[in-house]
């Protein structure tokens, strides 16, 4: 392994060695070679530490943590023992294309910026594309506004980003407002003080499973509402940007009042509901999000009593 290795490799895992495998074999196949792999593991408790100690390559290094479950903290750790100018973060049921790296360090290296994203495309558990979804788009430059509208093609598997850069925005929150929604308000930043760099073609190919960790969250709409009001307090100055959060957050904070609401939790329903209409949510979009919430509860009776 070099002394100074160019890019730094991040993977987090936690008891999903099957796929971390799969993942780790797609850095090795990189083009590009010039990389360390660090493998911060959250306390595994299926063998993972013991088989990435067994793999037979000296790029790769495993930093064995007990449980934390916060993913903004375990990406600082493995962002502190990097040793890279560059670091580029997979999810442990995420792959690469061979080329990723050396596209990336390419095109950042042309236009002199200090991040960059590629296209990522969607598969499912066995690995095959999902046809006919476009996560969002590929634009460079200054991209705030469209990371906070989500509409850009960001995932944490698709990104490298300039250690120096990294840390001076201090890294990933641990603020547990941001459970789960500490990859978005790190893009935020990011865009708020570096202009994007793009890679157009596929780099990162993003796996939909079952056991997805965002599959067993509870409340999204709150938490996206929670993200938008954060962004809000401590980072969005701008008239344009705040005007647009906070439309974001009035329309999340809506769907939250809805689900609550027929939840039987009433008074946080309504309370919810409320600051929705404040924050400038459409009429239109309150009585669609009733709408829906009152078909889904049908169902969901309808359901109860077949049984």
């Amino acid at each position: 392994m070099p002394d100074q290795p160019l890019i730094s490799v991040i993977i987090l895992s936690f008891n999903r060695l099957r796929l971390l495998l799969e993942s780790i074999e797609s850095v090795r196949a990189q083009t590009y070679t010039e990389w360390e792999l660090i493998i911060v593991d959250d306390g595994s408790t299926d063998g993972t530490v013991d088989a990435i100690r067994n793999i037979n390559d000296r790029r790769i290094n495993v930093l064995a943590l007990q449980h934390i479950g916060l993913l903004g903290v375990l990406r600082n750790a493995g962002a502190a023992a990097a040793k890279g100018k560059w670091l580029a973060y997979l999810d442990s049921d995420d792959l690469w294309l061979a080329d990723k790296l050396k596209k990336q360090l390419d095109r950042v290296t042309e236009e002199k910026r200090r991040w960059n994203y590629g296209k990522s495309q969607l598969i499912d558990k066995d690995g095959n594309i999902i046809g006919g979804k476009d996560i969002g788009k590929l634009i460079g430059g200054w991209v705030a506004k469209e990371v906070i509208n989500t509409e850009i093609d960001f995932s944490m598997s698709s990104i490298m980003i300039e250690k120096e850069l990294f840390d001076k925005l201090g890294g990933y929150s641990a603020d547990p407002r941001l459970f789960h929604r500490e990859d978005i308000e790190f893009a935020l930043r990011l865009a708020l003080n570096a202009e994007a760099s793009v890679v157009e073609d596929t780099v990162a190919l993003i796996r939909v499973h079952p056991e997805r960790s965002s599959n067993f969250l509870d409340h999204h709409f709150e938490r996206s509402a929670e993200l938008y009001r954060f962004c809000l307090d401590f980072h969005l100055t701008d008239k344009t940007h705040r005007k647009i959060a906070t439309r974001r957050m009035a329309h999340h904070l809506t769907e939250a009042g809805v689900d609550r609401l027929f939840e039987g939790k009433v008074k946080k329903g309504v309370s919810q509901l409320w600051s929705g209409v404040k924050n400038g949510d459409r009429v239109l979009h309150i009585f669609s999000a009733l709408k829906r919430g009152l078909r889904k509860q049908l169902r969901r009776r309808s359901l109860e009593n077949a049984l």
